[in-house]
């Protein structure tokens, strides 16, 4: 390590992924970071690693994501296809790309670049007649009427979709008409070797793929066929050229490991057969899904042999998804016995942490619903493969499976899963219950139980009945638990909240956010209570703990939050109402100042407001005027569905409707003569979502946070 090029440390250590390094050092006191210099080098000196600061460029920010227009009010098919292209590249939770693309194709049905892209996802969704019907559609439009295409994409997609219906000879046509395009050349003339290779037509497949990677010499999957094909042609030698060539580029390369594998034991050489067969071992670690892959390499050429030899070093697993894919491999190899009987076996073992993704396994999972007809677990397993895509046929696979087992939790809460994302809480609401009857220690199902009531509209004293009942069960999972708290506070059992809180330990996790939010509501609505009733020192007590970051919850207190104009406000006024003028100043101006972080507006609606009433407090009438102009503006722009709602926190349409509506009485109750409108749109929103306190606090009237017009 060098700083301005004198040494601060150089040390000789024995490092590795297992074993690595780490070292505290003291720099100078004056120093840019980027006088700073790491440079790892082996021990023949050749640099491994280098590392240098580099200053911040002090670009501006990029432009902001635009929330997408709707369909119909975009004006051309291109841009309704790449409105959904970037929805289909980055998830919403709100919005999905097929309006887009319905409505582009409304306009021109032959679009190739939308039947293109829904071919692709049909795909991905292993639909492969909805695809071929797109594709064929695209291919049409780019190659129809004798043309030579050079748009590749669509081509090269309808031969993979006609190969996996299997229709051969149209596939390899297509993809030979693919392959005059540049981009898909490399790819288009793998598939062919593939489908050469399962032919048994070694040195057909063997020129296809020479051609494949003539485009791409970087294209490893191509390279280990071509290593495959050469080993079946006797070309030892080359083969293992080829193999190392592989290696050298990425020594992981587990393919490559196998073949070299064989490849010694066909030069004679079993030491180091048995020295490369130890390092793929320690490399696949006896992880399924490595030796899965693997096989799933040597199926689509066709290689049966090496695909069953492959799934057999883990013949004793219990792991299901192999175990199918086992079966599988002896029946396309003609070992029937041997077929029949890992499939009994995987229709006998456990399905909760098994989850087919792979097209292989669906072919694996159809042929052992047609080995054995009773085979439950095939069925649930193909039901989780194609409920994003299929969610009608993976539905009818899970009730198939039902019928097979009724028993089995898992199927229940699938089925509650699909019918609650329908829209069809009761039904929902039907499954979980049966689902939590046969498993009462999952906490996962208690708190998507409560989901569906609440989106059901369930009495709350129903919904506090379930928690209540498994108790002991929910602080097994943090969803459960901050669910448990949110459930009391929409009940109004806020010193029960509140406990819950102060007494568990709330770990985060990807998508979770209201966490927060659970911590401050009760604390402002307990302190609200106690306001109305005039005992202000301990609403002031609950105002400033709403204000308080508890290391249990793990979240660390942020330079400005949404929540932290309501919560000085809040506590100005219990200051205020407690006679200590310079206190309750103080928070009104820290409420009215909450507007920026890093630049970056943060204003919701809900700051606005609390910032229109601070000013207020101050005496600041034009800066109170002009905020409630924005919240207007802001209010009538408001959509009613968040755009940018991340995952995890879509609600039903009902309480993003009823948000929407509260928002909009918060813009109105700010401008005079509009109290009645105001208290209008609260009612849309309580009628929406009953359950929504805020909306209660304001239809009831309670100062501070509603003041006399």
């Amino acid at each position: 390590l060098l700083s301005s090029g004198k040494i601060l440390l150089k040390e000789n250590v024995d490092i590795d992924p297992s074993n690595p390094y780490s070292k505290v050092v003291k720099v100078p006191a004056k120093h840019n970071e980027g006088d700073l210099l790491l440079t790892v080098s082996s021990p023949e000196g050749e640099v491994l690693l280098q590392y240098q600061p580099k200053p911040g460029l002090n670009e501006p920010m990029p432009e902001k994501v635009k929330v997408p227009e709707q369909p119909e009010d975009i004006e051309t098919v291109e841009e309704l296809y790449f409105t959904g292209l970037r929805l289909d590249q980055f998830y919403n939770a709100q919005v999905g790309s097929s309006p887009y693309y319905e409505e582009a194709l409304k306009r021109d049905p032959g679009s190739y670049l939308v039947n293109t892209q829904l071919g692709i996802l049909a795909l991905k969704g292993m639909d492969w007649e909805k695809a071929e019907a797109y594709l064929a559609t695209a291919v049409e439009r780019v190659a129809g009427n004798h043309k030579r295409s050079k748009y590749g994409e669509p081509l090269y997609y309808y031969g993979v979709a006609l190969r996996e219906l299997g229709k051969r000879r149209e596939a390899v046509d297509v993809f030979f008409r693919a392959a005059w395009s540049a981009g898909w050349k490399s790819s288009a003339y793998l598939a062919l070797a593939e489908m050469s290779s399962e032919d048994g037509d070694f040195e057909t497949a063997l020129a296809h793929v020479s051609r494949s990677i003539g485009t791409n010499g970087q294209n490893l999957r191509a390279l280990n066929l071509k290593t495959a094909l050469l080993r079946k042609t006797g070309q030892i030698d080359e083969a293992i050229e080829v193999a190392d060539t592989v290696l050298n580029q990425n020594p992981m390369d587990l393919q490559a490991r196998n073949e070299r594998i064989m490849l010694a034991g066909l030069s004679g050489d079993k030491d180091l057969a048995q020295n490369e067969e130890n390092a793929l071992r320690k490399m696949m670690g006896n992880e399924p899904e490595s030796y899965l892959e693997l096989a799933c390499f040597y199926e689509n050429a066709g290689m049966w042999t090496e695909a069953v030899a492959v799934l057999n070093v883990l013949r004793k697993s219990k792991h299901t998804v192999l175990t199918y894919q086992l079966a599988y491999t002896f029946d396309r190899l003609g070992k029937s016995s041997e077929a029949k009987q890992y499939f009994r076996k995987a229709a006998a073992l456990e399905t909760d942490y098994a989850f087919p993704y792979r097209p292989e396994s669906l072919d694996a999972l159809i042929k052992a619903i047609e080995v054995s007809p009773e085979d439950g677990n095939a069925h649930l397993l193909l039901g989780n493969m194609l409920y994003d895509y299929q969610p009608e046929r993976a539905m009818g696979h899970w009730e198939e499976s039902l019928k097979l087992n009724p028993k089995r939790a898992l199927t229940h809460r699938n089925l509650a899963f699909a019918y609650n994302q329908r829209g069809d809480f009761s039904k929902a609401v039907e499954y979980y219950e049966k689902a939590l009857s046969l498993n009462p220690g999952d906490a996962r199902l208690i708190y998507e139980l409560d989901v569906a009531l609440e989106k059901d509209k369930a009495p709350i004293e129903q919904r506090l009945v379930n928690f209540s009942k498994h108790e002991a069960v929910v602080p097994k999972r943090v969803d459960a638990l901050s669910r448990y708290v949110w459930v009391n506070i929409q009940a109004g059992r806020y010193n029960k909240a509140i406990e819950l809180l102060n007494n568990h330990h709330f770990y985060r996790w990807e998508g979770a956010s209201q966490i927060r939010n659970h911590w401050v509501d009760p604390h402002l609505l307990r302190g609200l209570q106690a306001y109305t009733e005039g005992e202000y020192g301990k609403a002031l007590g609950d105002f400033l703990a709403a204000d308080e970051y508890p290391e249990n919850l793990e979240q660390g207190r942020p330079a400005h939050s949404g929540r932290f104009a309501q919560v000085f406000y809040l506590i100005g006024c219990a200051y205020e109402a407690l006679e200590k003028e310079d206190l309750a100043t103080e928070y009104f101006q820290r409420c009215s100042g909450e507007i920026y972080e890093a630049g970056e507006k943060i204003q919701t609606l809900e700051t606005m407001y609390y910032r229109f009433l601070a000013l207020g407090k101050l005496g600041q009438v034009k800066q109170a005027a002009s905020v409630a102009e924005q919240l207007a503006r802001e209010a009538a722009e408001a959509e009613q569905l968040d755009f940018f709602a991340k995952f995890g926190e879509k609600g039903s349409s009902d309480m993003q409707q009823a948000g929407y509506h509260y928002g909009q009485g918060l813009a109105l109750l700010t401008q005079h003569g509009k109290r009645a409108e105001a208290f209008a749109e609260f009612e849309e929103a309580a009628r929406l979502n009953p359950l929504q306190f805020w909306v209660k606090v304001f239809l009831e009237g309670k100062a501070p946070v509603v003041v006399p017009e």
